[in-house]
């Protein structure tokens, strides 16, 4: 990552900016991003410091509200969110040609954006989860699959739907195995405790993100869902020949 950006805020200086500075910040780097045309190379430059300077403050960023969705879900589900509103200004690269500079801050455009519309989506997400034996379970949806890889583990099933809980523990099992070691070779850094195999298991087991960050020693809840989501898409193919091979 670069040392200095545009304003001439070093790293550390960044992390300490006022309210003020934040705001100014985040303008230049919405406002050098539109001055560039969608597709090119600078524009991705400037997308790329937005979204990071976006991740690196989003401690300053609104957070659900627990009178209109479950207190002890509104963490997961601003990391979901967050993951998603950055995704969103990424890609496609003309998102943030909606930002009307004129209309206000930048923070109060993602804030409104992650009340309006990424929180209710990350926590309909969400909505299957059950509470069973004092853990958190969600129903399965496994034709999606193919498609993404992104809702096999997410998505546990309760124990009153057989067929997919049978599903469920041959999921489990590949997992647990591992006999290539693929998955518990796949780490978040140099952290071997931090490997996609510990994560699984304990997602199975109905973990917060914030528990199992703590947990495994992991600074970031973001760093933890979006490493899962990426090995969960990489390992798709294999889980689903497993699943297919022993249903």
């Amino acid at each position: 990552m670069e040392k200095q950006f545009v304003t001439g805020y070093s790293v550390s200086q960044m992390d300490n900016l006022s309210p003020d500075q934040l705001d100014k910040r985040l303008l230049e780097l919405a406002k050098s991003a539109q001055q560039h045309p969608s597709g090119s190379k600078e524009r991705r430059i400037a997308l790329t410091k937005l979204v990071e300077e976006i991740n690196r403050q989003s401690n300053r960023l609104t957070r659900p509200n627990s009178n209109r969705y479950p207190a002890n879900l509104c963490p997961e589900i601003f990391v979901i969110a967050l993951q998603k509103i950055l995704f969103f200004i990424y890609q496609p690269d003309n998102n943030i040609d909606g930002y009307n500079p004129q209309e206000g801050k930048v923070r109060t455009w993602l804030n409104v954006k992650l009340d309006r519309r990424f929180f209710k989506e990350s926590y309909n997400e969400l909505l299957g989860v059950k509470v069973v034996a004092g853990q958190f379970v969600t129903i399965p949806n496994f034709s999606d699959l193919e498609d993404s890889g992104l809702n096999i583990l997410e998505n546990i099933p309760s124990p009153d739907e057989s067929t997919s809980l049978t599903q469920s523990e041959i999921i489990k099992k590949c997992i647990e195995e591992d006999p290539e070691g693929i998955f518990r070779n796949e780490c978040i850094g140099n952290n071997p405790r931090a490997n996609f195999r510990a994560i699984a298991l304990k997602r199975f087991e109905g973990n917060s993100w914030q528990e199992i960050s703590e947990e495994l020693g992991i600074d970031a809840l973001s760093t933890t869902s979006s490493f899962y989501s990426r090995c969960v898409k990489k390992f798709a193919p294999k889980i689903k020949a497993y699943l297919q091979e022993n249903a």
